[in-house]
């Protein structure tokens, strides 16, 4: 059985996503390219909840 990881999952999509849109005009990118970030901005926050002793970065002494 495999768990994926929720972020890992929307990084997928996100690139997935950026894939799919490359060529259309920058005005066309913003929406779908903001609700990709939005839900991999999601994620990061989900997983902050489910391990939340787990950080990106070290604290600095």
């Amino acid at each position: 059985m495999v768990i994926e990881h929720p972020k890992a999952v929307a990084l997928t999509r996100f690139f997935q996503r950026l894939a799919e849109v490359k060529d259309l005009p920058e005005d066309q990118l913003r929406e779908p390219m903001w609700d990709a970030a939005s839900e991999l901005f999601d994620a990061g926050h989900d997983s902050a909840r489910e391990f939340p002793g787990l950080r990106a970065v070290p604290d600095r002494p």
